[in-house]
């Protein structure tokens, strides 16, 4: 297949770049990818505020300026890559994505982006498990590779979902459970307001992730040293309203 990959980590990351090492062996890989870290982004466009920068690493490889989405963008619809690209690659994120992180999430916003423009798409994230300090993307990228046709196709049959793979670093997985549910997660984070020279600053106090165990869930898959397979969709959900409410005009 010809392959788009990209992050949010940052072209240079080590996550991408062991994906593509990966890739390359049986794939047409091309990366397009941000310039420097744009992790927590979302779904941000950088594009429609100015001109992006692109600079080519070498045949194949490009940084750009903007954000995840704006590589998602440039990729399928410039001629920047002069091949049909079967399908977009994010990843392999530095950090989870589970469940309430997909919202903010730039890994899992390419892939929406992907989806969104009619190409199917898979992103990958790697997290911290209790007895590592740090992360190996050795075993999850050879994973993509062996099984990303399977994985593509996925997201193919299910038009308007990609497919978020997620997993915990581990010298070797107990197996692969597709997730019923994906997970809620509470940052509680809070600030620190300070005042330097009549300036006013917050400063980001980081507290514990609380998330709840649901076993079937995102979460709890990778809690049991498996990687977790979610089909996430990309359209927004409206609930239709049963409450007879008064309204003034």
């Amino acid at each position: 297949m010809n392959l788009l990959l990209t992050n949010d980590d940052g072209f240079f990351a080590e996550g991408i770049n062991s994906l593509y090492s990966e890739l390359a062996k049986n794939h047409n890989v091309y990366i397009i990818a941000p310039h420097i870290n744009r992790s927590s982004v979302s779904c941000c466009l950088d594009m429609i505020h100015k001109d992006l920068e692109i600079k080519k690493i070498n045949e194949k490889i490009w940084s750009c300026s903007g954000y995840p989405c704006d590589c998602v963008v440039l990729g399928l619809r410039s001629k920047l890559i002069e091949v049909k690209i079967d399908a977009v690659v994010s990843g392999i994120n530095n950090g989870a994505n589970l469940g309430t992180d997909i919202i903010y999430s730039g890994t899992c916003a390419a892939s929406r982006q992907s989806v969104l423009l009619n190409c199917p798409s898979v992103s990958f994230s790697l997290s911290m498990n209790k007895k590592n300090d740090e992360l190996d993307y050795r075993l999850l990228s050879e994973f993509a590779s062996k099984n990303l046709e399977n994985l593509v196709n996925l997201s193919k049959k299910n038009k308007s979902a990609f497919v978020n793979v997620n997993a915990c670093s581990e010298s070797e997985y107990k197996g692969i459970e597709f997730a019923t549910s994906l997970c809620r997660r509470e940052y509680n984070d809070s600030f620190e307001l300070k005042n330097e020279n009549g300036n006013m600053k917050a400063s980001l106090i980081n507290s514990p992730v609380k998330t709840e165990m649901i076993h079937s869930s995102d979460y709890g898959i990778c809690q049991t040293e498996k990687i977790s397979i979610s089909l996430v969709d990309v359209n927004p959900v409206c609930f239709p309203v049963v409450d007879d409410l008064p309204f003034s005009l």
